[in-house]
């Protein structure tokens, strides 16, 4: 891949990327290069974290840290101690600044995004992108405009490998503290009208004949905090026939009918393109259906279906508690 060092352009990356670039981001890249509708953007991957840390002089300062912490016993309930470290740690990044030159490269890369859109100081999602399944621990940076913007977002989510459910979670595993590698993937904010996740099986029966999907209007924020109950449809992939659905409140739902069948046909293809059942992560805006994020959906030796997480976001959760309900559509 041609690449200003440790960064890629979105639709540069495949999914054998992982190691170097993290899970979402390789599976995006792989969906781009495809031609499926996916946001652009870029990354910069695991050993920009490395040029980082090492570069600015925090690495040393975090050995230092860590070298007087002493870990409570194994299954503690008091986390104390990890939140006292993961304080430590936050000031000691804080006055650690990002390297210049990979400053200058994050902002250049941001530059480069905003001229290829056609938007000047286009706002843009700073996200994780890990190469192994840390749900819910890495931090999100969403509204980030401008170039200075981008890299003290980018630090932030670097920064966030060291918040107290990190480090808690790399102490439980018995893994090093010092660091937790992970890339940063930069999208272009989309403007959506709604926005959800759908399976292309059933994630409770898995029957593989039909898709679920389910949406909510807007951004799907209020989802995250139980504020609202998504629609949900149930279609049969071969015909398109909506066999069941659930509109949350009154009025029209988040989908026209045309919108719900250009979402099963996505679905199809994008399973089509990377072999097992897919969970996807998708938004509708001016631009039509976007792709911001596709996994695997597996079931356990029981016959329950259990997600393969990556960073864990707003649509992760929907699923988790999709999968939790004791309702089918």
């Amino acid at each position: 891949m041609a690449a200003t060092p440790a960064s890629w352009i979105l639709d540069e990356i495949r999914a054998t990327d992982r190691a170097a670039v993290g899970r979402k981001a390789a599976g995006l890249g792989e969906l781009l290069a495809a031609g499926f509708p996916v946001p652009p953007g870029f990354v910069f991957g695991v050993t920009a974290y490395d040029e980082y840390l090492d570069g600015s002089g925090a690495a040393g300062a975090i050995r230092e840290r860590l070298a007087s912490f002493e870990p409570p016993p194994a299954g503690a309930s008091d986390l104390t101690a990890h939140h006292a470290l993961a304080d430590d740690l936050t000031a000691v990044l804080a006055a650690h600044p990002v390297p210049a030159a990979l400053s200058r490269a994050i902002a250049g890369r941001y530059e480069t995004l905003c001229e290829s859109i056609g938007t000047p100081g286009a706002a843009v999602a700073v996200r994780s992108s890990g190469p192994e399944s840390r749900p819910g621990q890495f931090e999100t940076v969403l509204e980030v405009v401008g170039p200075g913007a981008v890299v003290a977002a980018a630090a932030r989510v670097w920064a966030s490998t060291f918040n107290a459910r990190s480090l808690l979670t790399r102490d439980r595993a018995g893994l090093p503290l010092e660091r937790e590698a992970i890339a940063v993937l930069v999208q272009p904010m989309v403007v959506v009208r709604a926005a959800g996740v759908m399976f292309t099986m059933d994630p409770l029966s898995g029957d593989r004949s039909r898709v679920v999907i389910e949406g909510v209007a807007g951004g799907g924020m209020e989802l995250v905090g139980g504020e609202v109950t998504p629609d949900r449809w149930s279609v049969d992939r071969v015909t398109g026939e909506v066999g069941k659905r659930h509109v949350a409140a009154a009025g029209a739902p988040c989908l026209a009918d045309e919108e719900v069948g250009a979402l099963v046909q996505i679905g199809a293809r994008i399973e089509r393109h990377l072999g097992p059942p897919q969970d996807v992560e998708w938004v509708l805006g001016d631009g039509g259906i976007q792709v911001v994020q596709s996994r695997p959906v597996r079931r356990d030796p029981g016959g329950e279906a259990v997600l393969e997480l990556g960073d864990r976001s707003w649509g992760e959760l929907m699923a988790d508690r999709y999968l939790r309900t004791e309702e089918k559509l």
